[in-house]
């Protein structure tokens, strides 16, 4: 199938293919229309993160992200928690640049982390499908990260444990979960 967005991928346009491909549409292919207005979506070709489509830009209703989580019934612990930071990295994001509320709520430091890694990335990408590539790891690494906070808080006994020991335990139980 292909999926549609605006060039110049950041955070949403970035996190939202990673989705598409790891649970929905493993051989999904990418096109990027340009930026600016309008957008001529290529027949048969699903669209996000553009404004004004159905799994449109973040807005009220929340990323792309969370839209194509819910439009195709994904129901899973760790992508709702990555979602929430991938908003957080939204608001982060506008209150950076002066976008948005005057005083957004306080972003999940992981929001902020992400925001800053996404614009590094966007800078070290030759293009938008290299960011794509070059990404897939820091969302693999994202989803782990939301996995095991999952899993710390529903087995609070493993705190006792010191790391590295404690790493280790969470990545075996992670392993043997999959």
């Amino acid at each position: 199938m292909q999926w549609v967005t605006r060039e110049h991928l950041h955070m949403d346009r970035v996190a939202t293919p990673w989705l598409i491909q790891r649970f929905i549409d493993p051989d999904a292919e990418f096109l990027f229309l340009p930026f600016a207005p309008p957008h001529a979506v290529p027949d048969g070709a699903i669209a996000f993160g553009i404004p004004g489509v159905g799994l449109g830009a973040h807005d009220e209703t929340g990323s792309a992200f969370s839209k194509v989580m819910r439009h195709y019934g994904v129901a899973n612990p760790a992508l709702e928690r990555l979602a929430e930071i991938l908003e957080s990295g939204i608001l982060f994001a506008h209150a950076r640049l002066g976008r948005g509320e005057a005083s957004p709520p306080l972003p999940r430091i992981e929001g902020a982390g992400l925001d800053v890694i996404s614009l590094g990335m966007g800078h070290l990408a030759l293009d938008d499908t290299d960011n794509l590539v070059r990404s897939r790891l820091i969302y693999d690494a994202l989803y782990e990260y939301c996995r095991a906070a999952i899993y710390l808080e529903n087995n609070p006994q493993i705190a006792a444990i010191r790391p590295p020991e404690q790493w280790a335990y969470v990545r075996a139980a992670l392993r043997e979960a999959v």
